[in-house]
């Protein structure tokens, strides 16, 4: 959300003639820049541009944690980290974050994990908390 309000002060504080200037920028940059952010950072650049509609795909923060999960149903929140696995064309992350109730799901979370596995994650972090 944070990006979002500082892209939309940028935005409205610039002339016209300066606001595209995030446009002239090369897609290798704008792709490492979003490699760092958290999924939900850059799901809010998404809604901004259509040139970063699919950006959250090269995130390499996954932090799917409580934060991440405000106002989230278990379906909608599920469907989330699954596309993500789907559709992530990253070879490697940095940090795995999840804030899960694995009680039904046992094989979705195990999943889930082999996946990050997989990209090598240097940062691991599991929260099973029961829903309450």
């Amino acid at each position: 959300m944070a990006a979002q309000n500082n892209l939309d002060m940028i935005s409205q504080s610039q002339p016209p003639h300066k606001r595209s200037i995030v446009r002239q920028l090369p897609d290798d940059l704008i792709e490492t820049i979003i490699s760092f952010l958290p999924p939900k950072e850059v799901c809010a650049l998404a809604v901004l541009s259509k040139r970063f509609r699919y950006s959250w795909h090269l995130c390499r923060n996954l932090c799917f944690d409580r934060e991440f999960a405000i106002k989230m149903s278990r379906d909608e929140y599920k469907r989330i980290v699954n596309d993500f696995f789907v559709y992530n064309r990253n070879s490697s992350a940095n940090t795995f974050k999840l804030y899960f109730d694995a009680a039904d799901d046992t094989s979705l979370v195990c999943y889930w994990i082999h996946r990050v596995i997989a990209l090598g994650v240097h940062e691991f972090e599991l929260d099973f908390t029961l829903s309450t």
